[in-house]
């Protein structure tokens, strides 16, 4: 074998290999892509998940949202008064059976570019007898808080609003990764309890 059939060999040997590479380099950002894509989806699962449960049982009255600066992306606040657990038979009051709102459960969303989604349950004191709209969203000095979890760390836009109309609430939320994928949810919930007991 001469020199030359053998830089040729080395240098087609040479090609392959960046090729290959290439190929494994851009394979791998695919896959990793498809990591932050499922790993968003769960998150966005699990946000549907808590606030059905926290929005359902609850009174359209007794919601109250914070909307965000119009000029940037929607992160509002939500807030609704809640029960630490409906088969208590001490969470109820007075004749009508009303329920005593002995927890608030709050949605709150960070304002960086790429944002957090974060879920506060509180303990008011006293409890609330009446589902009717909270001042605030923050915490007050004698809220005790017994859950607090970001749900996401990939958050773009949070944003709640009530149709007075069909009775319900309605949310759009969107999860962005810095170099990869953005994922939507649409999620429509109509507060139940408008009775004394569910």
């Amino acid at each position: 074998m001469s020199l030359a059939e053998l830089l040729l060999a080395a240098s087609l040997f040479g090609v392959f290999l960046t090729g290959v590479f290439l190929l494994f380099g851009r394979g791998n950002q695919a896959l990793k892509r498809m990591d932050e894509a499922g790993g968003m989806q769960a998150e966005m699962l699990r946000v549907k998940l808590l606030l059905r449960r926290d929005f359902i049982p609850t009174d359209l009255g007794a919601v109250t949202i914070q909307k965000s600066n119009p000029t940037s992306d929607a992160r509002d606040q939500i807030t609704c008064l809640a029960m630490s657990d409906w088969s208590e038979e001490g969470n109820f009051s007075g004749p009508n059976n009303a329920p005593q709102w002995n927890r608030r459960v709050a949605y709150l969303s960070t304002s960086e570019k790429v944002g957090q989604l974060e879920r506060v349950v509180l303990e008011p004191e006293p409890p609330a007898l009446l589902p009717r709209p909270l001042t605030s969203w923050l915490p007050l000095a004698q809220d005790q808080i017994v859950v607090a979890n970001v749900l996401s760390k990939n958050l773009k836009e949070f944003e709640a609003n009530i149709d007075l109309a069909r009775q319900e609430l309605q949310f759009q939320v969107s999860f962005v990764h810095k170099d990869g994928p953005r994922i939507n949810g649409s999620f429509h919930f109509s507060p139940l309890n408008t009775r004394s007991r569910l």
